[in-house]
């Protein structure tokens, strides 16, 4: 027989560097919500940070 634990998962996702507006951002994170929906799983908070620039080339998201 099957040993059940009572258990919290708690797990981190991270995006690769992007130029985003914040419009953008609360799309993005209302995507995710929507996929996270009926499994049981919650978005906690969303941190944005802030990186330095760089010369390497960063992709721009348009919708």
């Amino acid at each position: 027989m099957a040993e059940f634990k009572r258990i919290k998962v708690r797990a981190v996702l991270e995006s690769d560097v992007m130029l985003i507006t914040a419009d953008q951002i609360d799309r993005l994170v209302d995507g995710v919500c929507g996929k996270l929906k009926n499994t049981g799983l919650t978005l906690v908070s969303v941190e944005p940070e802030e990186v330095e620039p760089t010369t390497a080339a960063i992709p721009v998201y348009d919708d």
